[in-house]
């Protein structure tokens, strides 16, 4: 069973939509037990009253009031409410939306657990819900995306991925630097993501590795009296003569002429 946005198994008590985003609250029976099924948007749910257990196709986990559960679209489970029944709220997005907490490194492709002041401000979300008609449409919203903000980002990425050593050999055999988006079709990922994990496997920016490059290749270079610096600023990169120059003296103090005076 696949369910649309805004549907769930129980009674509906409330719904607020905007921009991509749908917002419900629903009552759960005593003791309910819902099917298997999946949904077409990923979503959050907070229960607000009550608790259940989800059985996945190999595992069964818990939630109650004080956490909340983020859903990736299409998970297959189903759920046994316990002997209070639930209220539950849940914040389903689409696409974008997912696009958006990825980029704040926010896990958008796994199921995950959050508790603690996160799922407090979705009980004081609920009961703006519950008053809707004397609350703004601009205030719900405002908090939603609060709540989104503050959701907490997986931890940082401490291996390598395989499809680095595709975006540095891109980067060593580039004359001109590649844009941000070129090396991202390289790599297969999102552009914030291939920029957030180099930094954090290589140690630097993008821009700061392309700098450091061209200056090693400009050395590299030098060394063969037969380049003109001329030469060696167009093809390592460079706009100018000019250019390595400011570069070089930057990195090392001295200028190319005095370098290569060393060599």
């Amino acid at each position: 069973m696949r369910l649309g946005a805004g549907q769930f198994l129980g009674r509906r008590l409330g719904l607020h939509s905007f921009d991509g985003i749908t917002v419900t609250s629903y009552l759960y029976a005593t003791a309910a037990t819902l099917p298997m099924h999946e949904h077409e948007r990923a979503y959050l749910s907070f229960p607000l009253r009550g608790s259940y257990q989800e059985h996945h196709l190999r595992s069964t986990s818990r939630c109650g009031p004080g956490e909340g559960v983020f859903h990736p679209a299409g998970e297959a489970h189903r759920d046994r409410f316990e002997a209070l029944g639930a209220t539950i709220l849940s914040i389903e997005m689409e696409e974008p939306w997912l696009d958006r907490l990825h980029d704040l490194g926010v896990r958008t492709t796994e199921r995950w657990v959050v508790s603690g002041a996160i799922a407090e401000r979705a009980r004081r979300f609920a009961r703006l819900l519950s008053l809707a008609q004397s609350v703004s449409s601009l205030r719900l919203a405002a908090d939603i995306l609060d709540l989104l903000a503050d959701l907490p980002p997986r931890a940082p990425e401490r291996t390598v991925p395989r499809w680095m050593a595709r975006v540095l050999e891109h980067l060593r055999t580039s004359v001109a630097r590649p844009s941000l988006g070129s090396l991202a079709a390289v790599a297969g990922v999102h552009p914030v993501h291939l920029a957030r994990t180099f930094r954090q496997t290589q140690g630097c920016t993008i821009g700061a590795w392309v700098r450091r490059a061209r200056l090693e290749r400009a050395m590299e270079s030098m060394r063969d009296p037969r380049h003109t610096l001329a030469e060696i600023a167009l093809s390592c990169g460079f706009s100018d003569q000019s250019h390595l120059s400011r570069e070089f003296r930057r990195a090392t103090g001295a200028s190319p002429r005095a370098f290569r005076r060393r060599r």
